[in-house]
Formats: structure tokens, sequence, C-alpha cells
């Protein structure tokens, strides 16, 4: 068998940016408001954690309120910029023995995720999710909060 790189994992071709040039920065854009069928599904619970060395990330509110516990298997997908985790028979990621469960490097990147940074770690229970946010993007939606409270703040 040899070796191939994943596809999902190869970042597409950029044409070459001029010398001195950066890249713009591109908007974040805000989750759509809920919807009533997710308001009415339960709640949300929310954790902030840090992603060590080894890409390891725990947060143990968050993964008791999807009753997720050491030899979980999970599936993990990358949509945006998210990780969206669910438990799976056949999952590629377990939740160790210390309640950890590592991203894989590739996520990690594709993220923009660093050993030492934050992250935002969701649970949707009653979907049976977890969702992993770079912490860029959750301060991303604060920073547009702020913008619509301007006036408030400014009293």
């Amino acid at each position: 068998m040899s070796e191939a790189p994943v596809p999902l994992l190869i970042p597409p071709e950029l044409p070459p940016l001029p010398r001195g040039a950066r890249l713009p920065a591109a908007p974040l854009a805000l989750p759509a408001q809920a919807q009533p069928s997710d308001t009415e599904s339960g709640p949300i619970i929310v954790g902030v954690a840090a992603i060590d060395g080894s890409g390891r990330v725990r947060e143990r509110t968050v993964l008791a309120a999807l009753a997720w516990g050491p030899g979980e298997t999970l599936d993990m997908r990358i949509i945006r910029d998210v990780a969206i985790l669910r438990a799976a028979r056949e999952g590629c990621i377990r939740v160790d023995g210390r309640d950890q469960i590592a991203l894989p490097a590739g996520c990690r990147m594709m993220l923009g995720i660093k050993p030492g940074e934050r992250v935002v770690f969701a649970a949707h229970p009653a979907r049976g999710v977890g969702l992993v946010y770079p912490m860029s993007v959750a301060s991303g939606w604060i920073r547009a909060h702020i913008a619509s409270l301007i006036e408030v703040l400014d009293a």
C-alpha cells in the first residue's frame, strides 16, 4: 500500500501574492438566528478550553452534557469554521481516560488553532453533537454584537 496525501487536508492552490502584500481579512459571518425548533430542543452547553501541545482539549462539562466518557469513539467533520463531533461506533477520535479529545493536526491547521490557544467547545445534547470553534470565530461574534450595542455602550 503506497502513501498518498488525504485530499481533505490539502489546502487549495492559491495564486502567489505580490511581494509585501497581505491576504485581505475575510469578514466572519454571524451564525443565523436559532430557529424555533432549535430553541425548543434543549439547552446549549458552552465551555472554553485550551489546546495542549499535542492537540488535546478537555472540557468536562461539555463532555458530561453529551454523556461522552472515556473510550467513547467520535466522528469528526469540519464545516467552514467549526469541527463537529458525533458519537460513532467506527469513529476515528476517542475520549481518553482523562476526558480529553485529541484534535488531529489537520483539523487544527484548517481551523487555525495553535497549541496553547483556547477554543469554544459547545454541546447540543438533544442533537448529540459537540462543536469546537476557534476563539477567533467567537471573538468575531462578540465584536459584531458589541457593534450592534454601540449606542448603549457610548451613552
